[in-house]
């Protein structure tokens, strides 16, 4: 098996099969433009079973690991072996050269063919993720038989969500610019300054663009999910065949409804599919006024500034309160949206809220998501409560407070406004 010095600074490649008979001349350019100092490793059937796997993302494909001799350093810049890959990629007619660290589930650099390749290499890193179980949730155990299992639960779930339809959604949440194009490639750089490599960045950057669809399928599956997520959930799980988009039109994956109407292309996605559920209905056809829905879940509360925002974790949904915070109350219940005074009285004040949440992984610090024992070890004790700042999954930076009653029953709550003092939080969210 080609062996990876743990640390070892290194390119990986998908490459198409027989680019393996060239490694002479690969190697050979690797020694003209970076002076000696990189070795071109071709896979010998032993790469999967390596610390940085790429199955089923590789497919047929061939896999070169290109490995620089040298030791690197936390201050060494990842500049020049960029511009390596970049180099290597056209040569060799990449699919993916990836720039990262041997031992390390993690890119600073990454050269796709397009959008499709990257959310599968965003997928691995929930597959292979020992932390991460099949539903999305955190796992606390070491029991190797758990995380064999979770590990076999998860592979047939990978197949169902790397699809192009997926793919281009999830390319919409990415921040403007993310990615660049480069040559015939698309480009996403992580690099720190001075092109330092930060391995928490890729790790951030892949649970909260992958995070909620596996949640969102998972939910669909038991039932438990709110209907908008089940609809999205459906709609990435088994998309028809012929749903493969290129990687320039991401506003058609998202449904023919305008750009223009306040909406993520996910969220109109979702509103699509809910439509699709409902028989073709029309999204102007008002919601019926017998509408069973639970009491609570969403309300308007009176706080300190004004008007504070309700939502409760069987309602709770990241795109929900990024909808309301931007203006758009359409999917809340007629009986939920605010009158026209409450409306601009919260905008005003910035869309304040406290939400319930049902677990720890939606809320990350510096880019990976909690679990349990890890808020304790950092949260501090105010009126009784252990308080946490931190940031809510898509949503923005919060106070995240855990209660715990006489009995030993937890309730996790999330408020945006870090000024309220925690016993307020608990009065607005009730009992």
């Amino acid at each position: 098996m080609p062996q990876l010095p743990r640390g070892a600074l290194f390119i990986d490649l998908l490459v198409p099969p027989g680019t393996s008979e060239r490694i002479e001349d690969l190697q050979t350019r690797v020694d003209l433009v970076a002076g000696g100092e990189w070795r071109v490793l071709v896979d010998d059937g032993t790469m999967e079973r390596s610390p940085q796997p790429m199955q089923p993302l590789r497919g047929g494909d061939e896999r070169l690991w290109v490995v620089r001799t040298s030791p690197f350093t936390p201050m060494d810049s990842l500049q020049a072996p960029v511009s390596l890959a970049v180099e290597l990629a056209g040569l060799s007619s990449a699919r993916l050269a990836a720039v990262g660290i041997a031992g390390l589930y993690s890119w600073g650099f990454v050269l796709v063919d397009d959008v499709h390749t990257l959310f599968g290499l965003l997928l691995l890193d929930w597959l292979y993720n020992p932390r991460l179980s099949s539903s999305g949730e955190v796992l606390e155990t070491q029991d190797r038989a758990v995380l064999e299992a979770e590990l076999a639960a998860k592979a047939p779930i990978f197949e169902r969500l790397w699809t192009h339809q997926t793919s281009q959604l999830l390319a919409a949440q990415l921040p403007p610019g993310a990615l660049q194009p480069v040559e015939s490639f698309q480009a996403l750089s992580l690099l720190g300054p001075g092109g330092r490599f930060d391995p928490r960045l890729w790790q951030g950057l892949a649970m909260q663009l992958v995070l909620p669809v596996v949640q969102t399928l998972s939910g669909a599956e038991v039932g438990t999910a709110p209907a908008s997520a089940t609809a999205a959930a459906t709609a990435t799980a088994a998309p028809p065949a012929s749903s493969a988009l290129p990687a320039s039109a991401p506003a058609q994956a998202a449904g023919s409804e305008p750009a223009d109407d306040g909406l993520t292309p996910l969220a109109r996605a979702q509103r699509a599919a809910q439509l699709r559920e409902q028989g073709g209905a029309q999204e102007s056809e008002p919601a019926p006024l017998e509408e069973d829905r639970p009491t609570g879940v969403v309300r308007w509360s009176k706080g300190p500034g004004g008007p504070v925002l309700f939502v409760s974790k069987e309602r709770f949904d990241p795109g929900l309160l990024r909808a309301c915070q931007g203006g758009d109350f359409s999917e809340l219940h007629r009986s939920e949206r605010p009158d026209a005074e409450t409306h601009e009285r919260w905008l005003s004040q910035g869309g304040p809220f406290v939400a319930e949440l049902s677990s720890f992984s939606s809320l990350f610090v510096e880019g990976v998501p909690l679990h349990r024992s890890a808020f304790e070890e950092r949260a501090e004790q105010r009126d009784g409560v252990a308080v946490l700042t931190c940031l809510l999954q898509r949503v923005g930076r919060v106070q995240a407070l855990l209660l715990v009653d006489r009995a030993g029953a937890r309730r996790l709550l999330a408020c945006s406004d870090e000024s309220l003092a925690p016993a307020r939080v608990v009065e607005l969210a009730g009992s």
